[in-house]
């Protein structure tokens, strides 16, 4: 093969990737909300496709379960058709474009949710795939090429249609691995997100190709092992931040000295998010008692550098896997809204919430300070806002 052919290759499927990117953004952000609220809310993932679009199909099952590039709790997923004992009892019933159609009644729930993957969504077995996921109440989420074919048009406006608008099906098949990546990576750092994940993040969201979805609540936390630099539920917004470089660093290296003491205070027991930001920390969580409470709150007063401490931690039981996927959620609302709220620096905001409660942390205006005040306490789950803010006279005042 002429390597010019081979060059050409490469050329064409970059091409693809970066001329979408931006457009195909927003789907593959729904997608991966409507794959969180599946999973979190106790559902199921069941995965189906044809040919090549059936072996992605096992892959995102893998990528689910064993995970993308971190260690993470195993989420619920189901590749159909890979046990060819049932298959083969639908087809010796004549019935083989139900094949999917009668796993998906078999296991589907309400609350779970169907992807298919089809490169021309003309399958008939897709198509009554997802028919008999609507009869289940189910959400279906549809990654298609060339148009979206009859599946496009039959999703309901509940669903989401990832459609990769090329003709070529070995492009589409590339771009469906990307949109994968992308959706595993959205679920990675909604539930664990970490500095090191954020940045990856804004790489990918530089490049148009990630989900837009926000840090929850599993990293960031101190448990008996998980220790997390701001992040519980929240993280640094994408938009200008106010402090400046040597801040940004100092407070990072609070958060990460602050979570080693908690941990070395706790060990094996507690919840504890570390925030800092002016080098002021934020403290929430869960803790057994009022002395753990004073302890951690002594350890992080003892780090280097730390200006102030607020201590939110509540005396009583850690709190669920569910209770801080939600509070990620809400966590996520909150900064999508102050982004699209003209006046409010949401790059100078960290959003953290606990248990329902929203945190808002930042240098800003009075003005800035009510705006950005009443974006959260007007969004969706949040039970009570807490405001920890340095008021300043203008922005200029708040860069150090």
């Amino acid at each position: 093969m002429p390597e010019q052919r081979v060059h050409q290759q490469f050329i064409d499927s970059a091409d693809l990737k970066y001329q979408w990117a931006q457009t195909l953004a927003r789907p593959i952000d729904e997608a991966a909300q409507a794959l969180l609220a599946c999973v979190t809310g106790g559902g199921k993932v069941l995965i189906c496709g044809n040919g090549a679009s059936g072996a992605l199909a096992q892959y995102m099952a893998a990528l689910m379960v064993g995970g993308l590039e971190r260690v993470r709790p195993e989420l619920p997923a189901l590749a159909l058709g890979t046990d060819a004992a049932t298959l083969t009892a639908v087809a010796r019933r004549g019935e083989y474009a139900d094949a999917f159609a009668a796993q998906v009644r078999a296991l589907g729930s309400a609350g779970d949710a169907l992807l298919v993957l089809s490169s021309n969504g003309q399958a008939v077995n897709l198509v009554r795939a997802a028919q008999a996921a609507h009869e289940r109440d189910m959400s279906v989420i549809a990654l298609t090429g060339r148009g979206g074919g009859e599946l496009g048009h039959m999703l309901r406006d509940t669903d989401v249609h990832v459609c990769v608008p090329h003709e070529r099906t070995p492009r589409i098949h590339e771009a469906h691995q990307l949109v994968l990546h992308c959706l595993c990576d959205g679920l990675d750092l909604q539930l664990l997100g970490d500095e090191e994940s954020r940045m990856k993040r804004l790489s990918l969201r530089a490049a148009a190709c990630a989900t837009l979805v926000l840090a929850a609540g599993l990293a960031g936390c101190v448990p008996a092992a998980l220790v997390g630099g701001a992040v519980g539920a929240g993280a640094l917004l994408m938009t200008a931040d106010r402090r400046s470089g040597e801040t940004q660093e100092a407070d990072r290296t609070i958060e990460a000295a602050a979570g080693d003491a908690v941990v070395r205070a706790l060990p094996g027991r507690g919840h504890v998010n570390i925030t800092s930001y002016y080098r002021k920390v934020l403290i929430t969580g869960e803790v057994p008692s009022a002395q753990d409470s004073q302890l951690v709150a002594a350890q992080v007063r003892a780090v280097p550098g730390v200006a102030g401490v607020v201590n939110e931690l509540a005396v009583m039981p850690e709190s669920s896997t569910l209770q801080r996927s939600n509070d990620g959620l809400i966590t996520s609302k909150v900064r999508t809204r102050l982004m699209n709220q003209n006046g409010v620096p949401a790059g100078s905001i960290r959003v953290t919430t606990e248990r329902g409660t929203t945190y808002l942390m930042g240098r800003l205006t009075a003005t800035e300070t009510a705006l950005a005040t009443e974006v959260a306490r007007q969004t969706d789950g949040v039970q009570r806002v807490v405001r920890v803010i340095d008021l300043i006279a203008d922005p200029a005042g708040a860069a150090a």
